[in-house]
């Protein structure tokens, strides 16, 4: 097997290992972001229709830990892609 041919599956593996750790990095921010849409919509929706409008608390923890979890899995995957880029662009130089 040429050098080239090693270079690049090995590239194709850390994307796509890359790939599948953002995906799932990602995921716990999304649900964290889509938990603080809802409350603003119900918080607005409450302006409009009574006087009474609730009030939500216990965010700032949830964000705090999801955004931090998340964090370390989005630079360990954006690593393995830059990782794989470097690889794929080799194995073409090298070709």
């Amino acid at each position: 097997m040429a050098i080239s041919s090693i270079l690049a599956a090995f590239g194709a593996v850390f994307g796509l290992i890359g790939s599948l750790v953002l995906a799932f990095a990602v995921d716990p921010a999304l649900k964290m972001l889509r938990a603080h849409l809802n409350a603003h919509d119900r918080t607005l929706e409450a302006l409009v229709g009574s006087a009474n409008v609730p009030v939500f608390t216990g965010f700032d923890k949830q964000h705090t830990t999801a955004f931090n979890s998340a964090t370390r899995r989005v630079k360990a995957g954006g690593l393995a892609l830059a990782i794989a880029f470097v690889l794929q662009l080799v194995s073409i130089l090298t070709t």
